[in-house]
């Protein structure tokens, strides 16, 4: 067998290929019982063009062969009476640069100058007002790890505006800023590190964003600036008091075998590293999510995720995994699995369940590639048991690309 044929006779290999838009809602074909009371929208963002012809010769094809370097594409699942629709849009611009430096973008629930709220699953118990098909009263920014944003539509998903942190302070007006923020309910603060300077030694301003609530317009508060050496943030963490920059440089005298670049520190200064948390390799998890709508800095105790089971060294997850933090009488974790073969989940949503008393009453939700069927589908498991309890299915050969985050 070639390996184009290989390629072509490989599950996962649909998630490497164009992915048309789908501008208009679709109604999906829903298999099991999507409970009630679980009605709003999901937002995923990703590659969706790896081949572009040429505008001079449309026989010519240029085409991305990594994963990250697939052009954006915005995908949008609504429910609404146990109804589940479907659209897509590519992240359109005229702008050959911007398009260029947007290749992997996410997608960020923020509006700016009107009130700020984040647009995930909403359930009858969260009593919000706002409904996506009630105007546009939300705008969603598309980001990534440069200083470059782009305002679309909720509902359409089409192009608004290309814009930059600068809009909000001019200290802002570097290269470099995360793709992930972290957002505090108490206040209606919207946090953010941001690179400028960017060279041996840079900057990081950390700042914030909320709206003002008598001129509805939004102000930034410039918290800190901290010199060091560059380094790559895709995100940060944060408490009730403290933001944590997490800056890559090297571990020193994690070894007693010191390189000739640690000489100078003398072995009484050695720090031992402490284990303080480890699992089995059966364990793996990655994007690993909580609920965040009650546990949001609290101790929680579940843990939901995308994970290896290592059948494949082609893939880099094939399986879902949900966690129990609390160790069992020999020390390891009970852990619950999701899988189907030829099936690649994306990262898990939880969506609490209206008056949930226990951490994990309600559901999860997770957008699978089936590379057997040639199509995808919106998962939902019920987070107790982790059984799947409903799934609905886009048509034959319409799949949804690979990508890493919810949005």
């Amino acid at each position: 067998m070639s390996s184009a044929q290989e390629r072509e006779s490989w599950p996962y290999a649909r998630g490497f290929q164009n992915c048309p838009e789908t501008c208009d809602p679709v109604m999906l074909k829903v298999h099991g019982k999507i409970p009630k009371w679980l009605e709003g929208v999901l937002y995923r963002t990703g590659p969706g063009t790896y081949r572009i012809p040429s505008k001079k010769n449309l026989e010519i094809m240029f085409s991305f062969d990594y994963w990250f370097d697939g052009l954006g594409q915005v995908h949008h699942f609504e429910i609404r009476n146990s109804v589940v629709t479907y659209r897509s849009r590519n992240v359109a611009s005229s702008d050959k640069k911007y398009i260029e430096e947007n290749s992997r973008l996410r997608l960020t629930q923020i509006t700016f100058g009107q009130d700020i709220c984040e647009i995930y699953f909403k359930s009858s118990s969260n009593n919000l007002e706002d409904d996506p098909n009630k105007g546009n009263s939300t705008t969603l920014v598309l980001g990534t790890d440069a200083n470059v944003l782009k305002s679309i539509d909720p509902i359409t998903l089409e192009p608004i505006k290309n814009f930059s942190f600068k809009k909000f302070h001019l200290a802002l007006s570097g290269h470099m800023a995360p793709a992930h923020y972290q957002y505090y309910a108490e206040t209606g603060e919207y946090f953010f590190s941001f690179v400028s300077n960017p060279g041996a030694i840079s900057e990081y301003n950390v700042f914030s964003i909320k709206t003002d609530e008598e001129t509805g317009k939004p102000i930034t508060t410039i918290l800190a600036t901290i010199p060091s050496k560059l380094a790559y943030i895709h995100s940060f963490s944060m408490t009730k008091k403290y933001i944590i920059l997490i800056l890559w440089y090297k571990l020193c005298n994690v070894s007693k075998n010191l390189d000739s670049a640690d000489s100078k520190y003398s072995s009484d200064k050695i720090l031992n590293a402490e284990l303080v948390f480890a699992t089995s390799e059966d364990l793996n998890v990655e994007l690993p999510v909580v609920d965040f709508s009650r546990y949001y800095m609290k101790k929680y105790r579940y843990v939901y995720g995308i994970s290896h089971s290592g059948s494949s060294p082609h893939i880099v997850f094939d399986r879902l995994i949900k966690i129990d933090l609390h160790r069992t009488e020999n020390c390891s974790f009970n852990h619950t699995i999701w899988q189907q073969f030829g099936c690649t989940p994306s990262e898990p949503i939880f969506v609490p369940a209206p008056s949930a008393i226990e951490e994990d009453d309600g559901v999860i939700t997770s957008v699978v590639l089936d590379g057997t069927k040639n199509t995808s589908f919106l998962l939902i498991l019920d987070a107790k048991s982790f059984k799947e309890i409903a799934r609905a299915e886009m048509e034959h050969g319409k799949v949804v690309s690979y990508g890493f985050h919810r949005l």
